[in-house]
């Protein structure tokens, strides 16, 4: 038997089977929350934290990779609602050193919406530990070249959007990614669990990917890899010799390096509580508890779909909006909700149609398929919570 804690509304039953049975079935441990109409009406966790079987915490931080993304998007629509960004203008009106290698007529919706084919990330750097330099990363995106015809094709940009967005950030703001984050987004929403570049303070918070190093154990990334005799040449042999091999690769996940530095498309640290409550404002039209962070127009603007073509790195046709993509259900369709999904199944979404929100974080079982559907496994339990639980809430109870 998996022990559950927290709190959950009756409604909600279903889901907290569903989580108890995720946890039992992928291992570690894992968090979930869920808003309804501005009232937090799951907040669950349970499993272990780490290597060493710590048990989770309600304000554990876990590696959400990709799911990391819904927050530089966020804050650049903060920025596009106090009317600094048009997002039918170039990048470089606001970026001028991006207007390189066929890029200035790029605009700021086909940056959002992956189609500025400015996808691959291999041909930026020489080594793996290269993607730790802010500056370094920026500075090789404002030259590269784009892979195809803006605006013509659309490939998931799974490293390259967080520089691209956290660079136009800090060239309108002023202010570093980081301090803009903080100041615009998190200290308002009155949440510390939604943390790119953890420092001191956040590492005890910290859970272990279960199945990699420990992360207070392992040292640090190394730039330098021998490529075995036996790897033939080509691009196999390229890529290694950049150290660019599966088992140093997953050694990333528990480098605390890794998790220091600002990687805004992947190495977020979030509890689910955060990342519910983030998308609980994107469903409650950009208000939460007394503070416009987005106006109703720009969340209008931020979901519209504007491709529906399969997606040529993702191959599957997520319907990007501008930052976020599709979150539906197992065989269900919900057209009015977005969010963002990670490698591994860890994500979150709104719907501001029913101003309902999830977040769901865990640190197990990120490289198989059921373990990659996580969040939209258990998207259609909270449909149905919400259906049960109407607009009379009934007070939440310890699970």
């Amino acid at each position: 038997m998996v022990e559950i804690y927290g709190t959950c509304d009756p409604a909600f039953g279903k889901l907290k089977d569903q989580f108890a049975n995720q946890i039992k079935r992928f291992g570690g441990g894992a968090s979930a929350c869920v808003y309804h109409h501005g009232e937090k009406v799951v907040d669950l966790w349970g499993g272990v934290a780490g290597n060493d079987q710590r048990p989770w915490q309600a304000d554990t931080l876990s590696l959400v990779y990709s799911a990391t993304k819904a927050v530089p998007v966020t804050c650049l629509h903060i920025l596009a609602s106090d009317g600094l960004i048009d997002y039918d203008a170039p990048v470089a009106t606001y970026w001028p050193e991006f207007a390189q290698n066929g890029k200035e007529n790029i605009s700021i919706r086909q940056l959002m919406s992956h189609q500025a084919g400015l996808y691959q990330i291999i041909g930026l750097i020489e080594r793996p530990s290269d993607i730790l330099n802010w500056d370094a990363m920026v500075d090789a995106l404002a030259k590269a070249k784009p892979i195809h015809e803006p605006g013509k094709a659309n490939g998931y940009h799974a490293f390259n959007i967080g520089w691209l967005v956290g660079a136009l950030i800090e060239k309108v703001s002023g202010l570093s990614f980081n301090d803009f984050l903080r100041t615009r987004l998190t200290e308002p929403l009155g949440v510390d669990g939604l943390v790119i570049g953890a420092d001191d303070t956040n590492f005890s918070r910290l859970a272990d990917q279960m199945g990699t190093p420990s992360i207070r154990q392992y040292s640090k990334i190394r730039d330098r890899y021998q490529v075995p005799e036996f790897v033939p040449p080509g691009q196999i042999r390229r890529l290694f010799s950049r150290g660019l091999t599966p088992k140093r690769l997953m050694n990333y996940f528990g480098d605390p390096e890794f998790y220091r530095a600002t990687i805004p498309a992947a190495n977020g640290t979030f509890d689910a509580r955060s990342l519910a409550k983030l998308y609980a404002m994107l469903s409650n039209w950009g208000e939460f508890e007394g503070h416009q962070f987005l106006s109703p127009g720009t969340i209008e603007k931020a979901r519209e779909v504007q491709t529906r073509r399969c997606d040529r790195v993702a191959i599957y046709p997520l319907h990007w909006r501008l930052g976020y993509h599709r979150a539906d259900a197992v065989f269900q369709n919900y057209p009015n909700a977005f969010g963002h999904y990670g490698f591994g199944g860890a994500g979150g979404w709104a719907n501001p149609e029913q101003n309902l929100a999830f977040g769901l974080v865990h640190n197990s079982s990120p490289f198989t398929l059921l373990g990659h559907i996580r969040c939209i496994a258990m998207t259609g339990a909270v449909y149905e919570g919400a259906k049960v639980a109407g607009r009379k809430l009934s007070g939440a109870v310890t699970a």
